[in-house]
């Protein structure tokens, strides 16, 4: 139900944006102001990786038409008949908009210190995205609001051709979520330091709430002072058994749903030796919500 959920909020925000543009009641400054606030903010935060990224081609498609069509055909002036309470209406849904960017813009920003860590990319076959990831919860609502050690945390899922993570919005086979069983790699060197193998994976839907609420994992010392946890793997997938020694590359297992999820994804985290999250860096990027990675051998 909370991907239906998404997935409606979504669709409604980017028709409001369309909607908004086509209102004749409306001066074209006031259109193009709550559109552009409206639209940037639905760009970087619906959850697109749900309906489909091709989706929103489309929709930014159908949005520059409208706007074009507001600019040569739509009217200049408001209108007589635009009352009191509706100019409050849309000033009330300009600032909200407005909040929501800003926001989204901020959970993109990472604190410089402590630094941000740069490790490579732990899944290497095909397209993936961010699904909860940022300094914020308007991009990590999840994440942030968890121990300080994960307050950083991402999540990663791998997106088929029409860029959406499953096969339908709320599938009911985990195999049919694009990430299941895809091969986790090492994105640094360092020591495993301690793994759980044996947690079995939650039906979808329905988090484990028993048993560790990472699930399956693998915790890996780096630097000397920090640690990198990958987590919610397939149970009996993992390799590597504490105080071995990992490099980049270096196969650690595979993704599944074992622990406190609703559906298969690969969360990642830094911590240091106090026990706070570190940023991560990705190709030199922070992984945020809906940001993307391409990845062919």
């Amino acid at each position: 139900m909370l991907n239906y959920g998404l997935a409606i909020a979504s669709m409604i925000g980017a028709i409001l944006a369309v909607s908004v543009l086509l209102n004749r009641n409306l001066g074209l400054g006031r259109k193009l102001l709550a559109t552009g606030i409206l639209s940037w903010g639905i760009w970087m935060g619906a959850a697109w990786f749900l309906v489909g990224f091709q989706l929103r081609s489309i929709w930014l498609g159908i949005l520059v038409l409208a706007g074009v069509y507001a600019i040569f055909h739509g009217s200049s002036q408001e209108s007589v008949h635009l009352t009191l309470i509706k100019k409050v209406g849309w000033n009330l849904l300009t600032i909200l908009g407005l909040l929501f960017l800003m926001g989204l813009l901020l959970g993109r920003w990472y604190p410089p210190i402590p630094s941000a860590i740069q490790v490579e990319m732990p899944l290497r076959k095909g397209v993936y995205a961010i699904s909860q990831g940022g300094s914020n919860g308007a991009t990590n609502p999840i994440h942030h609001g968890a121990v300080q050690s994960e307050r950083l945390a991402i999540d990663w899922v791998k997106l088929n051709g029409w860029g959406s993570r499953a096969s339908g919005i709320n599938p009911g086979n985990l195999d049919q979520h694009e990430i299941f069983r895809d091969t986790v790699f090492s994105p640094i060197d360092g020591i495993m330091i301690d793994r759980c193998d044996s947690v079995p994976n939650a039906k979808l839907g329905h988090p484990d709430t028993l048993n560790n609420p990472l699930g399956n994992f693998v915790r890996i010392n780096f630097r000397d002072s920090l640690e990198l946890v990958l987590a919610h793997l397939q149970p009996a997938s993992i390799s590597p058994v504490p105080g071995d020694s990992v490099q980049i590359g270096d196969v650690l297992g595979l993704v599944g749903n074992s622990g406190e999820v609703s559906e298969p994804h690969l969360q990642m985290s830094i911590s240091n030796d106090r026990g706070w999250a570190v940023p991560i860096l990705i190709e030199g990027v922070f992984p945020v919500l809906n940001r993307r990675f391409y990845y062919s051998p």
